[in-house]
Order: C-alpha cells, then sequence, then structure tokens
C-alpha cells in the first residue's frame, strides 16, 4: 500500500480490516474517481472523499496524485511472449485541495466543525486550521482541466461544482446545482426537502473539446423524474464556463441505464457529441455481471429526452489472447467500482477502478483490492477531438507532430496539384494543406492565387470564340467561370525558388471536391485537411464576397463526407467567424503575421474579425482565442518571413513565450512556414505543436533525427 511520504494519519472512524488496520499510517493514494492523462504516459488521479461516507472521511485530505502505469508491452515478434512492466509508480501528489480565500460559507472541517463536534474518535485531535479541504466536506467524484489551466471538480454532497487553480486552491464559491440537493447538502435548513439520494451526485463529468463547456452527470435519478417513472434516467447537464464562471443551462439530456439498481463510473467525451459512460452493477468477484462501457451521442436523443447509447466493452468480457494480468482469457474486472476512463488515442482507451479502500472482494475474499490498469484496444475507432487528447510536450517523443505539407509540398511537386498531393501523402505527413479561391460561378478551386500568376499559369485557348475575358492570366479568379480556370496550363515549368520542384506537365487547377477524392483513394482516414479560405480582408473586391466564398466552402466540406479530417484557416478572422457559425463542429486555424494584427494603429484591423489588438495588449494568442472555434494558432515563423536562424536581421516571431501563452490557452501553434532545417529544429526545440513546409521531407527529417514519431506513409490504394 503507497502513503503519501510525510502525511498524516487517516481512518481514524474507520475499523480497517484483518489484513490493514486502523487507524492508517498516513494518507492513502488510493480510490481513484477521476483521471486525465498526461503527455508522458503518466496520469494525474483524483481520490474521491476518502472512506465511502461524510462521518468517516473527516482525516482524509482531498488530493489529486500522480503516477506512471508500467503496462505491460505486447509481443511484436512471432514466437515471443508479453514483457511484464513494473509497478505503477507514484510520483506525488501535487494538488490538495484547500479554501484559503473562504470562497466556502459554511464550517469546514478544519476551521470550525472539528472543533464543534462532541465526540472525536480515540487518539484523534483537532487539526491546527489551515482550510484544507477534507472528505467531511466534500465527496469529489468527477475532475476535468479547463483551457485556462484551471480544475473543476464535480462534488456528491451538494451537489456542487468546485473551481480551483492547479495547486487546488478553490477559486469561487461552491456552484449548487439548480432545484437538486441531496440530504448531505451543508446549505440544508431545518425542514428543506432533497430530492436526490446520497452519493448519487456528479459521479462522471465530462468537457466539451473547447474545454469551456462542462457536461456533470447524476449517478441518480432525481425524485422528480423517478415520479415519471424515469427511475433509470440520469440526467446530463451542460455547463458553460465563461471567465471561469459557471452556468447551468435550463435544459438537460437523459442517460438511461440498463437497470434502476446499476449506477455509472465516469462520463468523458471524445468529440463535441460522441462520449463514454461506463455503466456498472454494485456487485463484485463472481456475482459481478454489468461493467460496459458505453459510446454514447448527445446529438441523437429520442422524444423522451434519452441520449443513444451502444455498447462499445464489455468489461466482464475481454478478449485477452496473451493472458495479460495472470486472469485468462477472456479478461475480466469485476471490481464494484470501475470510476476511471480516458481517451489515450482513437483506438485506445484507460480504464481504472476504484479500489474503495482497504476493501476485499474484487479479486479475492481477503486481500484488499488494488487499483488496476487497463489499456483496451477498441473494437472501432473512435472521432477524438484533438483538443481532448493529451498535449505533448517539448522534446516529448511520443508526440504527435503536425507535418503540413505546404500546398502539397511546393518543394517536391507543383503546387496545389494532385499528384502533390498524393505525393505527399504518399511520403508521409500528417496534414494537407492548402488554399481555395471560389470562381464567378461559385465553383471552390484550389489555388494560393486570387489572380492568375503568369509565373505559375499560362494560357492555352479561350473556352469560345472572341471571349472578351481571354487572355486569363492576370483576371481575378472571382471573375472567371471554372471552365476558364481550366483552360489554364499551372504545370508548364518550375516554379522559380525550388530547384527539386517536380513538373507535373498541363497540369489544371483542381476543385476541393478532387483533393478530397485523392484523400479518399490513400484511405488515409489519419489526414487532416488543413483548408484555407483565402477572403482578401484587405481588397475584397479581389475576392469573392465573404458570405458566398465560406459558404461555398462549407458545402463542399459536408458533401465530402470528411468532415472530421478537416480543419479551417484563414488569415481574415471575419471569415472564421462566419464559418463556425456554418460549421461549428469544424476546429478553426487563425492565421496572421506580424503587420496583419496592426498593433499600435487607430482602430480595428479589417483582418481580425472585428477585433482590434490593441484591446489586448497587441497580444496575437489573446486576440485570436477570442475567436470561437479556434484551437490553433499559425503565426509566421519570424521575420522577415522568407528568413532562417543565423541569417543577419532574422528574428523570431513564434518564439518561446508565444508558444508558453497558447499552450496555457490549450491552444496548438503550428507556424508557416518553415523550409530551413536549423529553424525547423529551433522552433521544435520551443515547443511548436507543428510546422507548415513546402519540404515535409526535409522536416520528417530533422523529426527522425531528433527521435520523434513519423507520419505513417498513405501510400494510394488501388
Amino acid at each position: 500500500m503507497t502513503y503519501v511520504p510525510g502525511s498524516e494519519r487517516s481512518g481514524a472512524w474507520t475499523t480497517g480490516n484483518a489484513a490493514i488496520s486502523a487507524p492508517y499510517p498516513g494518507q492513502p493514494v488510493q480510490g481513484f474517481s477521476a483521471t486525465h492523462r498526461l503527455s508522458d504516459g503518466s496520469y494525474l488521479v483524483m481520490s474521491d472523499n476518502g472512506f465511502g461516507a461524510k462521518a468517516n472521511s473527516a482525516d482524509f485530505l482531498l488530493s489529486v496524485h500522480r503516477i506512471r502505469p508500467n503496462a505491460v508491452s505486447l509481443p511484436t515478434t512471432v514466437g515471443t511472449k508479453p514483457r511484464r512492466g513494473a509497478a505503477t509508480a507514484y510520483l506525488g501528489t501535487p494538488m490538495r485541495l484547500s479554501d484559503p480565500d473562504r470562497k466556502v460559507a459554511w464550517p469546514i472541517w478544519r476551521d470550525g466543525a472539528c472543533a464543534g463536534t462532541a465526540s472525536l474518535p480515540r487518539g484523534y485531535t483537532c487539526p491546527t486550521p489551515d482550510r484544507l479541504l477534507t472528505g467531511w466536506d466534500f465527496d469529489i467524484e468527477s475532475m476535468q482541466v479547463a483551457k485556462d489551466g484551471t480544475y473543476w471538480f464535480g462534488d456528491e454532497f451538494g451537489p456542487y461544482l468546485l473551481h480551483t487553480d492547479a495547486t487546488g486552491r478553490l477559486l469561487q464559491a461552491p456552484i449548487p446545482t439548480p432545484g437538486v440537493r441531496s440530504p448531505s447538502n451543508p446549505e440544508l435548513a431545518p425542514g428543506d426537502s432533497t430530492n436526490l439520494a446520497n452519493s448519487k451526485g456528479f459521479e462522471g463529468m465530462a468537457i466539451a473539446p473547447d474545454l469551456r463547456t462542462l457536461h456533470p452527470m447524476l449517478e441518480g435519478a432525481v425524485a422528480e423524474d423517478r415520479a415519471e417513472g424515469r427511475d433509470r434516467d440520469l440526467r446530463i447537464y451542460s455547463v458553460p464556463t465563461k471567465k471561469g464562471r459557471a452556468s447551468f443551462d435550463p435544459d438537460w439530456v437523459y442517460y438511461r441505464m440498463d437497470h434502476a439498481a446499476n449506477a455509472i463510473g465516469d462520463f468523458a467525451l471524445v468529440n463535441d457529441h460522441q462520449g463514454l459512460v461506463i455503466e456498472r452493477d454494485s456487485a463484485q468477484g463472481a456475482a459481478a455481471v454489468t461493467k460496459r462501457v458505453y459510446l454514447v451521442d448527445l446529438d441523437r436523443v429520442d422524444r423522451d429526452g434519452v441520449v443513444r447509447k451502444q455498447l462499445l466493452v464489455d468489461l466482464m468480457n475481454l478478449p485477452n489472447p496473451h493472458r495479460l494480468g495472470g486472469v485468462g482469457d477472456p479478461f475480466t474486472f469485476p471490481f464494484v467500482t470501475i470510476e476511471d476512463v480516458e481517451v489515450i488515442d482513437s483506438r485506445t482507451i484507460a480504464v481504472m477502478n476504484d479500489n474503495n479502500f482497504p476493501a476485499a472482494g474484487g479479486r479475492s475474499a481477503t486481500a484488499p483490492d488494488v487499483n488496476e490498469y487497463l489499456e483496451i484496444r477498441l473494437p472501432q475507432a473512435l472521432e477524438v477531438s484533438r483538443s481532448l487528447l493529451p498535449r505533448g510536450s517539448v522534446g516529448d517523443p511520443a508526440k504527435r507532430f503536425d507535418v503540413e505539407a505546404h500546398r502539397g509540398g511546393i518543394g517536391m511537386t507543383t503546387e496545389e496539384s494532385l499528384e502533390g498531393f498524393s505525393k505527399a501523402l504518399a511520403l508521409g505527413v500528417t496534414t494537407l494543406e492548402l488554399d481555395t479561391q471560389v470562381t464567378e460561378d461559385e465553383k471552390v478551386v484550389v489555388t494560393h492565387d486570387r489572380q492568375v500568376q503568369a509565373s505559375k499559369c499560362r494560357d492555352t485557348a479561350p473556352v469560345f470564340s472572341e471571349d472578351p475575358e481571354y487572355p486569363y492570366v492576370g483576371k481575378y479568379i472571382r471573375n472567371l467561370s471554372l471552365a476558364q480556370v481550366k483552360t489554364l496550363d499551372c504545370g508548364y515549368q518550375q516554379l522559380p525558388g525550388f530547384p527539386a520542384q517536380e513538373v507535373v506537365r498541363g497540369n489544371r487547377l483542381a476543385e476541393l471536391s478532387d483533393v478530397f477524392d485523392v484523400v479518399t483513394a490513400h484511405r488515409a482516414s489519419g489526414v487532416t485537411l488543413n483548408i484555407e479560405t483565402k477572403v482578401e480582408a484587405g481588397a475584397p473586391e479581389q475576392t469573392a464576397p465573404r458570405e458566398v466564398f465560406v459558404g461555398r466552402v462549407a458545402e463542399e466540406i459536408r458533401r465530402s463526407g470528411l468532415q472530421r479530417q478537416v480543419v479551417v484557416q484563414s488569415f481574415d478572422w471575419g471569415a472564421l467567424r462566419t464559418m463556425h457559425r456554418l460549421l461549428p463542429k469544424v476546429p478553426l486555424v487563425a492565421l496572421t503575421n506580424i503587420d496583419f494584427l496592426q498593433v499600435g494603429q487607430p482602430g480595428a484591423s479589417p483582418w481580425l474579425g472585428g477585433l482590434d489588438a490593441d484591446d489586448f495588449g497587441g497580444d496575437f494568442v489573446a486576440v485570436a482565442d477570442a475567436i470561437p472555434g479556434v484551437e490553433i494558432l499559425s503565426p509566421v515563423h519570424g521575420t522577415p518571413q522568407g528568413g532562417r536562424i543565423g541569417q543577419a536581421g532574422y528574428r523570431f516571431y513564434t518564439d518561446t513565450e508565444l508558444v508558453k501563452r497558447a499552450h496555457e490557452r490549450r491552444l496548438d501553434v503550428v507556424p508557416w512556414t518553415v523550409d530551413d532545417p536549423a529553424t525547423m529544429e529551433a522552433l521544435i526545440d520551443a515547443g511548436v505543436d507543428g510546422l507548415i513546409t513546402d519540404y515535409p521531407d526535409a522536416l520528417r527529417e530533422v523529426l527522425r533525427v531528433k527521435g520523434m514519431t513519423l507520419p505513417r506513409p498513405a501510400p494510394a490504394r488501388r
């Protein structure tokens, strides 16, 4: 058994058992009821209120620990055996919940409540008031980390939401659940009624991909719902948190359990509408039957307000051909309380139990249960929002670094050509970066230039004899039809400045739908398309009107069937606002160079969607974060923008401080356009999450030398 080093004794109100006698020599690292995976493979694990009830947990300090499970390594060669990992490592207790600023309006155990108690266990004395929170004060059962780095906890006594900083210091008064109170609610007055049983509060709480909207879920049905015959239905609330303040939406949806006697163990979203719910019975050992992970869809709600669910994993029937854990095949997880689920990647989840220290009965009738950690390979891939996955740290070799092929990789192939996109996929990139323009007849074509450039394209023939708009070179795309654009030969020469570029002879401008077809042909389901809407905010007459432009791109994204693989970027943040209104589930990328921010100039820049950078102290990170839907920042890497490290006069714009500020807001940073290997390496060391480059082959080599994970090739399938 692991205890927090140097911690005070606990368990004075418990009896222990034959294996472990009470009181205990310290604060046990046990009872994991919520978890948060970190990029290095370690986990923050939250202990619940201690020993199962308010009455026996006054000497248990509410804490979040850090552990590193050392899972079994599966064989990679036929005939070899799995390699057992070392014991799970305890890495410390970085957080203890506290209320030094007296946000709690009633007496807490370690400041008033203990002193007012008439009878205490033998040997126990009231601690010196220190405002640390205990299992007598709150029963925390769920936890989420917000975009601003603060923490939200779901409690069962109120039930309340608690908001803390990263050390556990309470930031505001406990937030009650409108119209719901349990018998343990400390604000009850004599004669007040309750409508939720004890220990049926926020057992699970998910957070949306925006990292601002909470979805706390009750573990039991409230009295009003039971009166309507809904004893199996559990409320799932939506709680937006704006500027750190939470407010419950007036409506909710329901999760319907298989049986009214069941309970839920955890709730975690994987994208903006799908989530994982652990549902369990109250049996253990040989009597256990229902220990399941369901996939639920908040967008698919029946006429009773119940979300759709489908079985994803049966924890009592896990295929185990390698007989991991010494349990056999199938593997079973027969614990009473299974209260932790976390997404590792689209095909892998982690599950942990709450061992209810020092209880026995899960694996043995006499030996106390331990906290067990499972990694489960799913039968189907989940559509996981990237913001809900652990963020890599600087130099993390396991981090999925974003290798973006700029215009398909101009340094390798004719820009924005279908052959170039195909070559980049076969090489192995995480993202195809591409530009769009909209023609006079509202077709979406893939090209960087709003005006046809003679260095890239040449005329071949008019669409019809004596076409007054011919020649087309030099004309704006918005004033040409698709048929006119398609006559252009945009592969007649190698682009100056790219001596290794393979020329695609006779290349015609592609439509956006053609690029989607290439991705489908390669079966590149793991590759992102970063689609730029090239709305010219500084000269709007030169491109299609913003509403038309963005609307047509949105239509093509919807029609493609690949929306989950798409992010949309723009220098025109007004276009980002429009895209968010049309496709709110698509992540947005805020592009900028230094000039477009117009810091220190009167009024708002036309590029910033109505915002004035000076209102945000000129901070690109802060102003971009104010645009709804933005999840990624894409600033110029440095100035001059074509410069490189070591060049006279060059300086980084995307530096360590910018990256730090972005990561504090849970925003990724992917600078453009970086072609020099030494500059690539310096930016990687600064902590960026990816790079847009004309030379994805060169970036892959930098990553290889640094020992970082390379994107998998996606060759065309025949």
